[in-house]
């Protein structure tokens, strides 16, 4: 097997494992979203209903990884995966300007997974709206100025912000003091030329994979399992390219890029309007008048 093979097989047999936990559809699941139900009954909302969101995040995200790796038609996974990715984002981005001295506690690489899963559903309007807030709070106590062993979530703050024609000045944050195989993708992400695309996105995939492993003495950029073979960073990019309009290759060299859950769709999927994600930015919007999103 080569090492796509290999790390397939082993995000496939751990996915199955975990989804067959007896706990998993209470724990992941049904619990998150009783919790959330009954925070909404309070007078106030409470931060900590991002614990919540979050393992939804893990139910909704493990059964798209999964269900792609086996086959399955996902669609229906990717749109409730990109969905609640982009309701945690957005509350997370409202609850910092309400408690900009005591934020809620979400990691710069969390909101930068979270705006790629929208860029790869083709959500350019929910996209637009989480890069401005991620550019918004990378100077405040939320985001407290990225971190500077995140390559790929500042790529992935970089092309975003190249597509929505917007400009961010890294100098000011924690950035990385070498971007690595990123630097050449920054330098040439709207290149006309499909062949060089295609060579950049297979240095990407190279690089990916050598990242995607857990080591507690380390810091590797795709720690999780969902990323191990996910290629999120890779496909924000290349939806940027689309939606500016610039061809992409009509095919991929690396065996990364045959996999289904990491295709980009042919045109936007529906937005999932989540019940419960409009429900909280509602009442949000009315304890926090002046948030922006």
């Amino acid at each position: 097997m080569n090492s796509t093979e290999q790390k397939v097989s082993e995000v496939t047999h751990e996915l199955d494992e975990w989804l067959k936990k007896p706990n998993a559809t209470d724990f992941y699941f049904n619990e998150p979203v009783a919790e959330v139900r009954k925070v909404l009954e309070e007078p106030k909302l409470l931060k900590s209903i991002l614990v919540d969101f979050m393992s939804l995040n893990t139910w909704y995200g493990y059964h798209f990884i999964y269900n792609a790796l086996a086959g399955a038609k996902v669609n229906g996974d990717q749109t409730n995966f990109a969905g609640n990715a982009y309701y945690t984002a957005a509350i997370a981005a409202v609850f910092a300007q309400g408690y900009a001295g005591n934020p809620p506690k979400i990691q710069f690489t969390d909101m930068t997974f979270w705006l790629a899963a929208c860029l790869h559903a083709r959500w350019y309007e929910e996209s637009g709206r989480l890069i401005r807030a991620i550019d918004r709070e990378l100077g405040t106590k939320f985001l407290k100025g990225g971190l500077n062993f995140s390559k790929a979530g500042w790529f992935i703050v970089q092309v975003a912000n190249k597509g929505f024609g917007l400009t961010i000045d890294t100098a000011k944050f924690n950035y990385p003091k070498d971007m690595g195989v990123y630097r050449n993708v920054l330098d040439n992400w709207d290149t006309a030329d499909t062949e060089i695309v295609d060579k950049m996105v297979s240095t990407l995939c190279d690089y990916h994979l050598s990242q995607a492993y857990f080591n507690e003495d380390n810091s590797p950029e795709f720690s999780n399992l969902e990323e191990y073979v996910y290629v999120y960073e890779v496909l924000a990019w290349l939806s940027v390219r689309d939606r500016k309009g610039l061809r992409n290759p009509g095919n991929y060299t690396h065996p990364l890029m045959q996999l289904a859950v990491n295709k980009l769709p042919d045109a936007p999927l529906p937005f999932a309007k989540m019940e419960l994600g409009e429900t909280i930015l509602g009442r949000l919007k009315e304890e926090f008048p002046a948030a922006a999103l």
